[in-house]
């Protein structure tokens, strides 16, 4: 979300003048911050339709930062949805995420975006020859094809994307040196 641009100017001040920002936002009157050279589109980061329509006008991003919505499902869809537009050694990084503990996002919630994400640790870490058997939990829509690392911090969680990184482990046992 850019509610009155102010994150704009500070993203444009940390990557400079290079860097090409890019403002999401549900209200139209959002638009007006174009005239200071930023690039905005009026959407609903709940609508798959709204994302894909979005990539095909830009391309692939290297960093998405979402300070939207702050309710599960928001927080939970744009993460399946721009993860694929997203290029490699990029980074998402989801913010507000103690919205997972807020009664006004009705919360706490085993749907919560914070349980979302450690399913996606369980996910991550259950790549292997095993397959790390969760019992009673059936995920159909692995996102460790493309996530490499997860960091959580104080109400944020960044998802570090580099599909060459995402490597198949498979155990190796140590053996006695004789």
């Amino acid at each position: 979300g850019v509610k009155w641009g102010g994150s704009l100017s500070m993203w444009k001040k940390f990557f400079g003048n290079e860097a090409r920002i890019i403002g999401i936002d549900l209200y139209p009157e959002t638009k007006k911050l174009e005239k200071f050279g930023y690039e905005i589109f009026i959407g609903d980061q709940s609508s798959e339709t709204f994302w894909k329509n979005f990539f095909e006008k830009v391309g692939k991003i290297d960093i998405l930062l979402d300070d939207g919505g702050h309710t599960n499902e928001n927080q939970i869809l744009t993460l399946n949805s721009v993860i694929n537009n997203i290029n490699d050694n990029g980074l998402i990084v989801i913010e507000d995420t103690s919205a997972s503990y807020s009664k006004k996002h009705f919360n706490p919630s085993k749907y919560s975006f914070i349980n979302y994400s450690k399913f996606l640790i369980d996910d991550l870490y259950g790549k292997n020859d095993e397959k790390f058997k969760l019992e009673g939990v059936i995920k159909k829509n692995s996102l460790n094809d493309s996530i490499y690392s997860i960091k959580f911090f104080n109400n944020i969680v960044a998802f570090f994307i580099d599909r060459k990184k995402c490597i198949e482990k498979k155990n190796i046992m140590n053996k006695d040196l004789k």
